[in-house]
């Protein structure tokens, strides 16, 4: 993971401040968040809220990751992970 001592909270939050929409979640386990098109997804990420899984630093390094891929696609992915780590993210 790129971002160290990013929390899936915070991930969410960052998202949602930057156009990102929750379209599924399964309370404090993990949100399911879109970047919409048209009214339709065209990005879909699924961010693990609960620490306490043995996977869940993985699952939130593969969003992160995510977001850096989509990082090409637009500006909306840019701004999340510049929330994060601005210093990173430039």
């Amino acid at each position: 993971m790129s971002i160290h001592n990013v929390t899936g909270a915070q991930l969410v939050e960052a998202m949602l401040a930057n156009n990102w929409q929750v379209v599924g979640e399964r309370e404090g386990l993990y949100k399911r968040l879109a970047l919409m098109d048209e009214g339709q997804p065209r990005h879909t990420l699924t961010v693990p809220l609960n620490p306490k899984y043995s996977d869940y630093d993985d699952l939130l390094g593969a969003a992160i990751g995510s977001l850096e891929v989509l990082w090409i696609d637009g500006q909306e992915a840019h701004r999340v992970l510049h929330r994060l780590d601005p210093a990173l993210y430039q």
